[in-house]
């Protein structure tokens, strides 16, 4: 019994003593392995001290040790300079020289890091400064080029598989480029089409856009008015959705089904002049209009859905689908008419909308004055976060209208859409807006409220609530116009100043 115990014992003395070193070496090396700190040493050494890609690698490789458990707790960052600082001559000359079978293990898995690196921060490079999302077949080159440039090269099957399918990677090539995508939060996608614009620009704009807001709303109070806003915008709606999404059935390699859709209908578009207002009963009367060339809007087609044309619905033939100005005139004498009927003596209405050149001419922006519309320029690059119908209303308008045109479709005998059908679904975008309360909308961009509550991509700048401001110079003004835009500053503000400007 006495020798089983004495055992025992011993067996836990080595166990406590091995255990101490573990935690000695834990504290000394961060909680890497002997050969991980080494890596990390030699990163720091091939790319020309780069401290912050040692940290990475560092960082990365105690995420991986399962024999830690962290408790959460801060761990703060490697030593590497402490490290580098620590090594003695006979440590130092194998991680610059490689000598034995180990070591250029050590010196490989650093050079290939140090090109993982390169390449990942080629590729965001080439995404944000270039606009462009490199493809596969030119990250596999760019990754070869880099670690032939750090003297070594990628492995023999790896540069089999490189074009092993007629210039496409192979599996083993598929199965490294998962793993390399993982490895530096890389992903197969396409670019947003959403303008792209530095943060802080888009802010500097985005205040002035506010400053002219909280101006009118100065002014509102001050004649103890109420504003009701309004916001009209334009987009191109195609007379066929060729990229619906739905269920398709796989019958065979040699089956397979596709879109009966002539090449005149594929490329015949229109232009909805979409206008949307804060109030509920304001957007009960707002005119909806469509506008379509003689090809696309054609006479007979007309005349088959006129009667069930909705009061605020119109639907204009002209000698081209785009807004023009003198089409902005109509548009803007419609919005002041239909207001008129359920708005009272002390509402005013203000009406934002974008920089299109159609909406800059003399002649709308004195129509609108002449109708006593206050306007609101969304600024350039930036209609995509402060503009509600590009914000809020378009992506559901337009998928409203897909899933109207396929369901015109599969009632269909053949399966085939007629244009005075293709009429009646743009008509019934109508009660889509009607339907609908839009305040949220001017809410989430900051037109309404205190804006406390902003949309995603405006809540990270902390913009100011709404404070008494005086109307924006025409130097600020400049910067949310676009280049060799060339506007009179009373056009803008001769409604809401009783004196003009000087300027």
């Amino acid at each position: 019994m006495e020798d089983q115990i004495r055992k025992v014992c011993k067996e836990l003395a080595s166990a406590q003593r091995k255990m101490r070193r573990r935690s000695n070496a834990a504290d000394l090396w961060w909680g890497l392995t002997g050969r991980m700190m080494k890596v990390a040493l030699s990163i720091y050494i091939l790319s020309s001290y780069d401290v912050a890609l040692a940290v990475r690698f560092a960082t990365s490789a105690r995420k991986k040790r399962k024999a830690l458990a962290d408790d959460g707790a801060a761990v703060g960052r490697p030593p590497i300079e402490d490290w580098f600082a620590a090594l003695r001559e006979e440590e130092l000359f194998p991680l610059v020289h490689p000598v034995t079978l180990a070591e250029k293990r050590v010196t490989e898995t650093a050079k290939k890091y140090i090109a993982g690196s390169s390449a990942a921060s080629w590729v965001q490079r080439m995404n944000f400064c270039h606009h462009v999302a490199p493809p596969t077949s030119v990250l596999l080159e760019r990754y070869k080029a880099n670690l032939q440039a750090e003297g070594s090269d990628i492995s023999a099957a790896l540069s089999s598989s490189m074009v092993a399918d007629h210039g496409r990677p192979g599996r083993y090539a598929k199965k490294w480029l998962q793993r390399f995508r993982k490895k530096w939060n890389l992903r197969v996608g396409k670019l947003s089409n959403e303008t792209c614009i530095p943060a802080t620009e888009l802010r500097s704009k985005v205040m002035t856009f506010y400053q002219w807001v909280d101006f009118l709303r100065t002014e509102a109070d001050g004649r103890g008015l109420e504003i009701d806003w309004l916001n009209l915008d334009e987009t191109s709606v195609p007379q066929s959705f060729v990229d619906c999404q739905g269920n398709i059935a796989r019958v065979g390699p040699r089956q397979l089904p596709c879109h009966n859709i002539p090449l005149h209908r594929r490329r015949g578009c229109a232009t909805f002049v979409c206008v949307v207002a804060a109030s509920a009963r304001l957007q009960a009367v707002m005119p909806q209009v469509w506008i379509g060339n003689k090809r696309v809007f054609r006479a007979k087609d007309l005349r088959e859905v006129a009667p069930e044309i909705p009061h605020n619905c119109l639907l204009w033939r002209e000698a081209t689908s785009w807004n023009t100005a003198l089409l902005m005139e109509k548009i803007l004498t419609l919005i002041a008419e239909r207001a008129a009927t359920v708005l009272g003596p002390r509402s005013q209405l203000a009406l934002v909308f974008d920089c299109a050149s159609v909406h800059l001419t003399r002649a709308v922006l004195q129509k609108a004055q002449s109708l006593s519309i206050w306007i609101v320029l969304a600024p350039t690059a930036c209609t995509h976060a402060v503009q509600p119908a590009d914000t809020h209303v378009f992506a559901g308008v337009k998928a409203f209208l897909r899933n109207c045109v396929s369901e015109c479709k599969m009632r269909s005998p053949n399966g085939t859409l007629a244009q005075a059908d293709w009429l009646r679904c743009c008509l019934k975008t109508e009660s889509f807006l009607k339907d609908r309360p839009w305040r949220q909308a001017f809410l989430d961009n900051g037109i309404l409220g205190e804006r406390h509550c902003l949309s995603a991509k405006l809540r990270d700048h902390r913009f100011p609530s709404p404070s008494v401001s005086p109307p924006p110079s025409y130097d600020l003004l400049s910067t949310i116009l676009p280049k060799a835009c060339q506007v009179h500053y009373w056009d803008l503000f001769g409604g809401v100043l009783r004196v003009p400007p000087l300027v």
